[in-house]
């Protein structure tokens, strides 16, 4: 696509299409859920592993026989039974 200066734009940028009116004009349908935001499964880990006394828990789970220790360690772990 020309413009009247005879530079060249991209098509992306030229296009004010469907694409554009859906970005910068959508409405959301729903709305958030009022209240405090739910944990992840990530945030309940943490908090476990805290509780378990565990420092370096990303390092530990790059090696498998210390972080299957870890894993054992939780499955018996008083707090965590059911």
């Amino acid at each position: 696509m020309l413009p009247k200066d005879g530079t060249l734009v991209p098509k992306h940028v030229a296009d004010t299409s469907l694409t554009y009116l859906r970005v910068f004009h959508t409405v959301p349908h729903a709305t958030r859920l009022k209240g405090r935001l739910r944990l992840r499964w990530d945030d309940d880990m943490r908090d476990d592993l805290r509780k378990m006394g565990v420092n370096n828990w990303k390092q530990k789970a790059q090696e498998r026989k210390p972080w299957r220790g870890i894993t054992e360690q939780a499955k018996t772990h008083k707090e965590f039974e059911s």
